[in-house]
């Protein structure tokens, strides 16, 4: 018996890379200045593979099995932010 699993996941049923994009403060003071921005792309893929004696077979069962799974992060520091604090403090020009 030859069994085969492919899962797709429920949040992401078509294997389309899910993407996020977060912010964080990019100056590590305690007044909010600056802030990075950064998207992530992310895809994962899994597989599974199982090898199974007959149900029929009486003196000797078997099962063969493989797992795999493949990850895939992509990290891109997309720009870094002033808030209207920052230019204020910073003195930068506006507009």
């Amino acid at each position: 018996m030859l069994v085969v699993t492919a899962e797709k996941r429920p949040e992401n049923p078509q294997n389309v890379p899910s993407s996020l994009s977060y912010r964080n403060d990019a100056d590590n003071s305690l007044i909010d200045l600056q802030r990075g921005i950064f998207d992530v792309d992310s895809t994962i893929w899994s597989q599974e593979l199982r090898l199974q004696s007959p149900e029929t077979a009486e003196r000797f069962q078997w099962i063969l099995g493989g797992y795999l799974q493949s990850r895939s992060f992509n990290i891109d520091p997309a720009a870094t932010e002033t808030t209207p604090t920052g230019t204020a403090v910073l003195r930068l020009p506006t507009g």
